[in-house]
């Protein structure tokens, strides 16, 4: 590969990698990992964070955040008290003594409302109405506000602004690409009951040097296509550690759950 291309997709790995605690067996859960599978919180706990070796899905999110971030920059330059504010994490520590964190894109001092970013598709969307309360970008967004209202003492309410990734030129999408949504999230207790009963869980298989089972949430997608079924390759930060992504076994899942001969299967990379 030439030198300018490595170094071009070093600097934006770098520019776009995790900002939070990468540390290994850290009694911290973030906002996201709240509707996360415990196999994924209990490797994030043994192994801590990896660096970033290549693009994944969250890397593309993250270059449209740095935009967000820069744009809300530039019109806040100059103001004693900016109606928006970019990147502000809080921690909280629950009753038994696990740390929450959470990263929010923007805060919007204003209107008091947290914004969450999501390069994402209209599939994403809808499924965010139709699972409510218990969609994992509600739960994280549930997260948020509670560590706004422990850290901040006031009350925000919490919006995704969602890209959809899949709109193009040849191909439209059937809606806006743009598109700004409310969500209705569990109240302060109930976060906490959840984020309590979520860390006391991971901590019984810690003290039992116990690794959990295999993610449910494996194969979310009825499609032919590998790409788009892989959750464990295009969105999991733990892959490169988790016994279940060996590609041996990942190439017999393949084949079992979409009935695909070993030749089709080894046109792909794992």
């Amino acid at each position: 590969m030439d030198k300018w291309i490595v170094d071009y997709e070093k600097l934006l790995l770098a520019a776009t990698g995790y900002s939070g605690n990468k540390k290994k067996e850290q009694k911290l859960i973030s906002a996201s990992s709240l509707g996360n599978d415990m196999l994924q919180l209990y490797l994030d706990y043994r192994h801590g964070k990896t660096e970033d070796k290549k693009f994944e899905a969250s890397n593309v999110g993250s270059m449209f955040q740095l935009g967000v971030d820069k744009a809300c920059g530039d019109a806040m330059e100059g103001f004693e008290n900016p109606q928006y504010i970019s990147a502000k994490r809080f921690t909280h520590t629950l009753p038994n003594g696990w740390v929450v964190s959470g990263e929010i894109d923007q805060l919007d001092t204003v209107n008091k409302v947290i914004i969450d970013n999501k390069v994402s598709t209209a599939t994403a969307k809808k499924k965010v109405l139709t699972e409510g309360l218990g969609h994992q970008y509600a739960l994280q967004l549930g997260v948020y506000k509670y560590l706004v209202h422990k850290n901040l003492g006031e009350d925000y309410s919490g919006a995704l602004a969602f890209v959809d990734k899949s709109a193009s030129y040849f191909k439209p999408t059937s809606g806006d690409t743009m598109n700004y949504m409310n969500v209705e999230t569990y109240d302060y207790e109930e976060i906490e009951e959840l984020l309590i009963e979520k860390s006391n869980e991971l901590q019984e298989y810690i003290d039992l040097d116990e690794e959990p089972g295999v993610c449910e949430n494996r194969f979310p997608f009825k499609s032919k296509s590998i790409t788009k079924m892989m959750r464990c390759i295009h969105y999991c930060s733990f892959n490169q550690v988790c016994e279940h992504y060996n590609p041996n076994t990942a190439a017999k899942s393949f084949a079992e759950n979409l009935n695909l001969t070993d030749t089709k299967i080894n046109q792909f990379e794992f």
